[in-house]
């Protein structure tokens, strides 16, 4: 018995169907992977950029207000900042302690990343000691910070990848030393010609005035 073939009519039927299924395909299901996968940005710049905020947050508040240096971003350099954290345990008179080391934040324009740095007498860049008095609050020298920002180091941790802005400003209160923090994270979506973007803000009060 011969095998009965598709006629023309069958076969333009049969094109036309799959057609449509990829018509559906590319207009239907397409664009929902590309809003869950916008979606899915979204929550990690989200996630990043509180856990950046949260750290950052504990360092300012770790320290004093005289403990605090900050480095405005130019076009050439992303925003700089260092806390001089107090030390877990008070000093032998009562008086506030500070550790010998500092935090340091460093927004990387090139890398679009935010670097956090502990650092201490003895790290990169070679040769630089500072005068670390652990009885009061230290602020280093603009091109001192500048330098332990920009060398390389074990100690320095990515807190965030895909920052375009960083800035951390003092507001000018009374009864209270307020720092107001900004950071906008940006990611190109999958498929599309446009980012996702996060913008979060933070307020932090350092009430421990020396």
């Amino acid at each position: 018995m011969k095998k009965r073939g598709m006629t023309l009519a069958e076969l333009t039927i049969t094109i036309a169907l799959t057609f449509l299924l990829g018509m559906c395909v590319f207009w239907v299901i397409l664009p929902s992977f590309r809003i869950a996968a916008e979606g899915q940005i979204r929550t990690e710049l989200q996630q990043q950029g509180e856990l950046a905020l949260q750290q950052l947050s504990a360092d300012l508040q770790g320290s004093v207000p005289t403990g605090v240096t900050l480095i405005p971003p130019t076009g050439s350099q992303g925003m700089i900042l260092s806390t001089h954290p107090l030390s877990a345990s008070m000093g032998a008179s009562g008086l506030l302690s500070f550790d010998a080391r500092l935090h340091v934040w460093s927004h990387d324009l090139t890398k679009h990343q935010l670097f956090r740095k502990k650092f201490q007498n003895g790290d990169n860049p070679t040769g630089l000691t500072l005068a670390f008095d652990t009885t009061q609050a230290f602020r280093p020298l603009v091109a001192n910070l500048v330098s332990i920002a920009g060398a390389p180091s074990p100690r320095s941790k990515s807190y965030a990848l895909s920052v375009d802005t960083f800035l951390v400003q003092r507001e000018v209160t009374t009864g209270g030393e307020v720092y107001a923090l900004r950071i906008v994270l940006s990611k190109v979506i999958p498929g599309k010609k446009a980012s996702a973007v996060v913008e979060l803000f933070r307020k932090v009060m350092l009430r421990n005035h020396y």
